[in-house]
């Protein structure tokens, strides 16, 4: 179901949650078997209770073993054996939940530079804490004052170059102060954009890169023909769909780049990796057939493209105003 790969579950739509489901219930019992009754999951992430640190050694194995019967493992990166009492919540993002700010000119100047600071440097005492991310959402809450979008706006592009997991959040506030008639540095911007694409790209970040040429699109920043190389070289669908759609909207420059997407426009590329970039492309015209067109005369295929059906919307283009109540915020933090 997912292109030959077998460490992990399908990650995406609803149905990824009942697989994951009806894996990790049989992966509960296996746990319950072995004595591991102190013990909650919610969804994929597990959290066990054991007297002492051997008994908690012991289930951690156990628990790679059963995982390893559906050919899952453990994430390394998020697993580990902690003594109580520990905090029941992340300190540094209580610290920035905490922050008030004021409503004059003047007071709401001081709050920013404040919070901005500390939130720079928590995020370098804990990186893996997607510090900023949090920074933005709970900044997201305020009604920043025009006097004061430049300071603000200066924090998101430092968000975005520092942390690229933090660009939707960029993008929402970047959209709700344009619809309010503040202007925007289109300049800061559009470096930040190209940078994260030709940092990211050689690494395969296909979420940064995607999101990047997104912000590019919604607001016009033009990018770089060095971007739009790096991007296409990714192969991955979603990056090269939302590169031709900048290209489309006359954002990037010539179509160099498009000799490193040609190669899958063919019909065998319909049942591969790339498929959706093939189907998309082709309904679109946004890349030509390399000879007859494959997806016209598939037998499949051609009845979604006769039913004018597609995936990637390129009309849903337009900033938006996605306040948040900082209840909600919070409430949203609690899960995450």
């Amino acid at each position: 179901m997912q292109d030959g790969q077998t460490l992990g579950v399908p990650i995406g739509p609803d149905t990824s949650f009942l697989i994951a489901e009806l894996i990790l219930a049989k992966v509960d019992e296996i746990m319950v078997g072995r004595g591991a009754t102190h013990a909650f999951r919610y969804i994929d992430d597990y959290e066990f209770a054991f007297p002492d640190r051997a008994s908690a050694e012991r289930a951690l194995a156990d628990l790679q073993e059963a995982l390893n019967q559906y050919e899952l493992a453990l994430n390394p990166s998020k697993t580990s054996i902690t003594k109580l009492p520990c905090p029941a919540d992340s300190l540094v993002i209580s610290e920035l939940r905490s922050y008030q700010f004021r409503h004059s000119i003047r007071g709401q100047q001081w709050d920013l530079v404040r919070f901005i600071d500390r939130a720079f440097h928590l995020a370098g005492q804990a990186p893996d804490e997607a510090v900023l991310t949090y920074a933005i959402r709970k900044s997201g809450g305020e009604n920043i004052l025009q006097a004061n979008w430049p300071l603000y706006q200066d924090f998101l592009i430092h968000c975005a170059i520092n942390e690229p997991g933090s660009l939707e959040r960029v993008i929402d506030q970047v959209g709700k102060y344009f619809l309010r008639g503040f202007q925007i540095a289109t300049h800061g911007f559009t470096e930040s954009v190209n940078l994260i694409i030709q940092r990211h790209a050689p690494l395969g970040h296909g979420s940064e890169v995607a999101w990047a040429i997104w912000a590019a699109i919604v607001f016009g920043w033009p990018l770089e023909g060095a971007s739009a190389m790096a991007a296409a070289s990714m192969a991955d669908s979603v990056v090269a769909l939302v590169l031709l759609d900048a290209h489309a909207k006359g954002l990037v420059p010539g179509f160099q780049f498009g000799a490193q997407l040609m190669p899958f426009m063919t019909s065998q590329d319909l049942r591969r990796e790339m498929w959706l970039l093939a189907y998309e492309a082709n309904v679109k015209n946004w890349l030509p057939s390399r000879g007859p067109d494959f997806v016209a005369n598939d037998r499949y295929f051609s009845e979604l493209k006769n039913a004018n059906v597609f995936f990637y919307d390129e009309n849903v283009t337009k900033p938006t105003d996605k306040s948040e109540p900082e209840e909600e915020i919070e409430l949203v933090d609690e899960y995450f």
